[in-house]
């Protein structure tokens, strides 16, 4: 019962808070993946109705984005530019399906990933008029994602770095993805670290440390490394970005916040990867860092390979998902640009990484006109700091129509560089 009362006060919280402001429906789409795994291993019924969770924050996203409507808070070019560079960007990868090795293949692949991407992608941000609307967003991530992490860490059943949903009819476990897990942990660590509340009170200073901890604990007991390393020297790196001084010790500072947090890692490592509770000391060992590293880039190759056979491929793509034909890899190659370049071929890599040199380049604009105001200095170290996160696992997990998050930051990162450009 308890479950289900959870379940229903984090839906219903959020339902109500979007009338008041609509971009805390961008809590429910960053998280929807962790929140959904925890309800489906806490209860049969949510594991039976797997697309249930799905559907209640897609609904709640799209509410919130006919709430902006009535308000008029969407202008009438709904995107960015450069947005609509990753809207045609993604067409053209819809329709590069219909010269991929097998159509059928790649139909399956966009029939499961789309509902998410128009969710995700292209409706969640237009819940974002300006900067302002960004504080309820990383205020309701920091507060839901604390509480679905501790329920993922205390209140459920683990295998190894996996979440246990239940048995199947040969006794077999039934498990989650511990990459959308750890992700979430990284997320939760980065805000706490960098977030500050517009009207914070002094006690968050000490509470954002538990915040930070909490996070990493996620993302060591999934056992996911890739997160494990972006956030450590991210938050390292962004920190000196995020509270800008010329004292002369600031150096030895950032080395000392790097030194303890390579620490709390070292001891939580230690207690979740080299304890009875996991058995596996292997899991962070170098040579098998180095070895699925190696793994990955085999596959990227192995696709490149047959990409670079024809002169069509070349330009126009294998198509998308081709990958996924069992003549070339049987799955997707775990490295987002690659993949990109393989299947979406020159046209397609171009607009891709079209995307990424605008946002760069907008983003170091930005920078410069901000550094000396706090607030708005403080949201853009938070949103670039989960924009450079989430690119940085696409070159280690998933595929491009998995890549969600990375579009989801692209967006909000591009409407915060064109505010500021923007800006007198």
């Amino acid at each position: 019962m308890s479950v289900y009362i959870i379940y229903i006060a984090i839906i219903g919280f959020f339902a109500l808070k979007i009338f008041k402001t609509p971009s805390s429906a961008l809590v429910l789409a960053g998280f929807m993946f962790a929140f959904e795994q925890w309800a489906q291993a806490s209860s049969r019924f949510f594991l039976s109705h797997q697309s249930l969770t799905n559907i209640v924050i897609g609904v709640i996203v799209a509410l919130a984005v006919i709430i902006c409507w009535f308000r008029g808070s969407i202008s009438k070019g709904f995107y960015p530019k450069t947005g609509y560079l990753i809207i045609c960007f993604l067409l053209y990868a819809l329709i590069s399906i219909f010269w991929s090795p097998s159509f059928d293949i790649s139909y399956m692949q966009w029939k499961q990933a789309i509902p998410y991407i128009i969710t995700i992608t292209l409706l969640a941000p237009l819940t974002i008029k300006s900067s302002d609307d960004l504080h309820p967003m990383f205020s309701g991530m920091v507060l839901m994602g604390a509480i679905i992490t501790a329920l993922l860490l205390f209140m459920v059943e683990w295998n190894g770095r996996f979440i246990v949903f239940g048995n199947d009819r040969f006794g077999e476990n039934v498990t989650g993805n511990p990459l959308a897990i750890g992700q979430l942990g990284g997320t939760l660590a980065f805000l706490g670290f960098f977030y500050r509340f517009k009207n914070e009170i002094k006690i968050w200073r000490l509470l954002r440390w538990g915040v930070v901890l909490l996070g990493l604990m996620l993302v060591i007991k999934s056992g996911s490394r890739g997160q494990l390393v972006a956030a450590i020297f991210l938050m390292f790196g962004f920190w000196f970005l995020d509270s800008p001084s010329k004292n002369i010790f600031k150096p030895l500072l950032g080395l000392l916040v790097l030194a303890v947090l390579l620490l709390a890692v070292k001891y939580l490592v230690d207690m979740y990867w080299l304890t009875e509770r996991v058995g596996d000391s292997r899991r962070f060992s170098n040579e098998n860092i180095v070895g699925d590293i190696g793994g990955r880039f085999h596959s990227a190759f192995v696709l490149l390979g047959v990409w670079i056979e024809s002169p069509f491929s070349i330009l126009f793509g294998l198509g998308n998902s081709a990958s996924y034909h069992p003549n070339i890899l049987g799955l997707y190659p775990h490295m987002v640009p690659l993949e990109v370049l393989g299947e979406e071929g020159l046209i397609g890599f171009m607009m891709y990484f079209m995307v990424f040199f605008r946002i760069v380049s907008g983003s170091f604009k930005s920078f410069k006109k901000i550094k000396n105001d706090n607030d708005l200095r403080n949201l853009f170290i938070c949103l670039i700091s989960l924009w450079s996160y989430s690119f940085i696992l696409t070159l280690k997990q998933g595929s491009m129509l998995l890549a969600q998050d990375y579009f989801l930051y692209s967006m909000l990162l591009i409407k915060f560089n064109d505010e500021i450009k923007n800006k007198k």
